[in-house]
Protein backbone atom coordinates (compact mmCIF):
# COMPACT_ATOMS: atom_id res chain seq x y z
CA UNK A 1 0.00 0.00 0.00
CA UNK A 2 1.36 3.35 -0.90
CA UNK A 3 1.22 6.64 1.00
CA UNK A 4 -1.45 7.99 -1.61
CA UNK A 5 -4.05 4.73 -1.11
CA UNK A 6 -4.66 5.69 2.99
CA UNK A 7 -8.11 6.69 3.17
CA UNK A 8 -9.19 4.88 -0.14
CA UNK A 9 -11.71 1.67 0.41
CA UNK A 10 -10.33 -1.75 -0.17
CA UNK A 11 -12.51 -3.93 -2.51
CA UNK A 12 -11.46 -7.50 -2.61
CA UNK A 13 -12.90 -9.51 -5.75
CA UNK A 14 -13.25 -12.70 -4.31
CA UNK A 15 -12.80 -15.51 -6.58
CA UNK A 16 -14.44 -18.62 -4.82
CA UNK A 17 -11.26 -21.22 -4.46
CA UNK A 18 -8.46 -19.01 -4.38
CA UNK A 19 -7.73 -18.80 -0.46
CA UNK A 20 -9.93 -15.97 -0.36
CA UNK A 21 -11.47 -16.79 2.65
CA UNK A 22 -8.38 -17.31 4.72
CA UNK A 23 -7.77 -13.81 2.98
CA UNK A 24 -10.19 -11.96 4.41
CA UNK A 25 -10.62 -13.35 7.40
CA UNK A 26 -7.27 -11.81 8.28
CA UNK A 27 -8.28 -8.56 6.57
CA UNK A 28 -11.63 -8.03 7.81
CA UNK A 29 -10.13 -7.82 12.01
CA UNK A 30 -8.30 -4.65 10.70
CA UNK A 31 -11.67 -2.65 9.99
CA UNK A 32 -14.58 -1.20 12.31
CA UNK A 33 -17.51 -3.80 11.69
CA UNK A 34 -19.52 -0.88 10.77
CA UNK A 35 -17.44 0.01 7.71
CA UNK A 36 -16.90 -3.80 6.76
CA UNK A 37 -19.16 -4.49 3.62
CA UNK A 38 -19.52 -8.17 3.20
CA UNK A 39 -21.34 -10.35 0.44
CA UNK A 40 -22.26 -8.00 -1.45
CA UNK A 41 -23.13 -10.49 -3.98
CA UNK A 42 -26.22 -11.29 -1.93
CA UNK A 43 -29.34 -9.64 -2.96
CA UNK A 44 -30.18 -8.07 -0.49
CA UNK A 45 -26.49 -5.67 -0.49
CA UNK A 46 -26.24 -5.59 -4.06
CA UNK A 47 -28.04 -1.63 -4.03
CA UNK A 48 -25.66 -0.92 -1.13
CA UNK A 49 -23.64 1.84 -1.95
CA UNK A 50 -20.32 0.87 -1.21
CA UNK A 51 -18.51 4.24 -0.89
CA UNK A 52 -19.13 4.20 2.97
CA UNK A 53 -17.22 1.30 3.53
CA UNK A 54 -13.45 1.11 4.02
CA UNK A 55 -13.67 -2.52 3.04
CA UNK A 56 -16.28 -4.12 1.06
CA UNK A 57 -15.59 -7.99 -0.45
CA UNK A 58 -17.95 -9.93 -2.25
CA UNK A 59 -18.41 -12.73 -5.53
CA UNK A 60 -18.42 -9.57 -7.80
CA UNK A 61 -17.06 -9.53 -11.11
CA UNK A 62 -14.50 -6.31 -12.19
CA UNK A 63 -17.47 -3.91 -12.56
CA UNK A 64 -18.85 -3.41 -9.11
CA UNK A 65 -15.56 -1.02 -9.02
CA UNK A 66 -17.51 1.56 -10.98
CA UNK A 67 -20.10 1.37 -7.49
CA UNK A 68 -17.61 3.60 -5.87
CA UNK A 69 -17.22 7.36 -5.86
CA UNK A 70 -13.46 7.21 -5.92
CA UNK A 71 -11.72 4.72 -7.18
CA UNK A 72 -11.00 1.37 -4.49
CA UNK A 73 -7.93 -0.22 -3.86
CA UNK A 74 -8.58 -3.38 -5.62
CA UNK A 75 -6.97 -7.30 -4.45
CA UNK A 76 -7.98 -10.65 -5.83
CA UNK A 77 -6.11 -13.80 -5.57
CA UNK A 78 -5.78 -16.11 -8.86
CA UNK A 79 -5.01 -19.68 -8.48
CA UNK A 80 -3.89 -22.18 -10.85
CA UNK A 81 -7.05 -22.64 -12.91
CA UNK A 82 -6.90 -26.72 -12.55
CA UNK A 83 -6.13 -26.69 -9.07
CA UNK A 84 -8.85 -23.83 -8.45
CA UNK A 85 -11.40 -26.66 -10.31
CA UNK A 86 -10.53 -29.40 -8.34
CA UNK A 87 -10.69 -27.19 -5.39
CA UNK A 88 -14.46 -26.45 -6.33
CA UNK A 89 -15.10 -30.13 -7.35
CA UNK A 90 -14.70 -31.60 -3.75
CA UNK A 91 -16.44 -28.70 -2.15
CA UNK A 92 -19.23 -29.23 -4.03
CA UNK A 93 -19.27 -33.11 -3.21
CA UNK A 94 -18.69 -31.86 0.51
CA UNK A 95 -21.57 -29.43 0.77
CA UNK A 96 -23.97 -30.42 3.12
CA UNK A 97 -26.14 -27.16 3.21
CA UNK A 98 -29.35 -27.04 1.82
CA UNK A 99 -29.93 -25.12 -1.48
CA UNK A 100 -33.05 -22.31 -1.63
CA UNK A 101 -32.95 -21.38 -4.81
CA UNK A 102 -31.75 -23.74 -7.87
CA UNK A 103 -28.93 -22.11 -10.09
CA UNK A 104 -26.07 -23.73 -12.12
CA UNK A 105 -24.14 -24.16 -9.30
CA UNK A 106 -26.58 -25.63 -7.02
CA UNK A 107 -27.72 -27.94 -9.98
CA UNK A 108 -23.86 -29.35 -10.44
CA UNK A 109 -23.37 -29.62 -7.12
CA UNK A 110 -26.15 -32.11 -6.44
CA UNK A 111 -25.08 -34.26 -9.61
CA UNK A 112 -21.37 -34.22 -7.67
CA UNK A 113 -22.52 -35.59 -4.84
CA UNK A 114 -24.53 -38.13 -6.63
CA UNK A 115 -22.49 -39.56 -9.22
CA UNK A 116 -18.27 -40.11 -10.24
CA UNK A 117 -17.04 -36.92 -11.77
CA UNK A 118 -16.38 -38.77 -15.06
CA UNK A 119 -19.98 -39.50 -15.10
CA UNK A 120 -21.12 -36.19 -14.17
CA UNK A 121 -18.89 -34.20 -17.20
CA UNK A 122 -19.88 -36.92 -19.84
CA UNK A 123 -23.68 -36.24 -18.94
CA UNK A 124 -23.74 -32.76 -18.08
CA UNK A 125 -21.04 -31.06 -20.05
CA UNK A 126 -22.12 -27.95 -20.43
CA UNK A 127 -23.57 -27.65 -16.95
CA UNK A 128 -19.87 -28.35 -15.65
CA UNK A 129 -18.51 -25.59 -19.01
CA UNK A 130 -20.64 -23.02 -17.16
CA UNK A 131 -20.16 -23.19 -13.50
CA UNK A 132 -16.26 -24.58 -13.81
CA UNK A 133 -14.65 -22.93 -17.17
CA UNK A 134 -13.10 -19.78 -17.21
CA UNK A 135 -14.19 -18.20 -13.59
CA UNK A 136 -11.46 -16.12 -12.73
CA UNK A 137 -11.53 -14.91 -16.14
CA UNK A 138 -14.78 -14.14 -15.94
CA UNK A 139 -14.64 -12.63 -12.56
CA UNK A 140 -12.15 -9.88 -14.14
CA UNK A 141 -14.48 -8.92 -16.70
CA UNK A 142 -16.68 -5.79 -16.40
CA UNK A 143 -19.77 -7.79 -15.89
CA UNK A 144 -19.84 -11.69 -15.90
CA UNK A 145 -21.35 -12.99 -19.25
CA UNK A 146 -23.74 -15.68 -19.59
CA UNK A 147 -23.79 -18.52 -21.85
CA UNK A 148 -20.61 -20.63 -23.14
CA UNK A 149 -17.62 -19.44 -21.38
CA UNK A 150 -15.08 -20.68 -24.21
CA UNK A 151 -16.97 -18.44 -26.46
CA UNK A 152 -15.58 -14.92 -27.08
CA UNK A 153 -12.17 -16.45 -24.90
CA UNK A 154 -9.09 -14.15 -26.41
CA UNK A 155 -11.23 -10.82 -26.16
CA UNK A 156 -12.40 -11.81 -22.43
CA UNK A 157 -8.78 -12.67 -21.76
CA UNK A 158 -7.90 -8.98 -22.83
CA UNK A 159 -9.97 -7.59 -21.37
CA UNK A 160 -9.51 -9.74 -18.01
CA UNK A 161 -5.56 -8.97 -17.92
CA UNK A 162 -6.05 -5.01 -18.57
CA UNK A 163 -8.42 -4.98 -15.44
CA UNK A 164 -6.00 -7.37 -13.50
CA UNK A 165 -3.00 -4.66 -14.09
CA UNK A 166 -5.59 -2.24 -12.51
CA UNK A 167 -5.09 -4.48 -9.38
CA UNK A 168 -3.34 -2.80 -6.87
Amino acid sequence: IEMDDVGRPLLFLHIEKTAGTAVYKHLMNRFPADKFLDRVHQQELREKDPSHYEFVRGHIDFGYVARFQCRPMILTILRDPLERTLSAISYFAAWSKPTLVETPVSRFREFVQKLPLLEVLDREPELAKQVLSNLQTRTLLAARPTGDPAANSEAWLTEARNHLSQCD
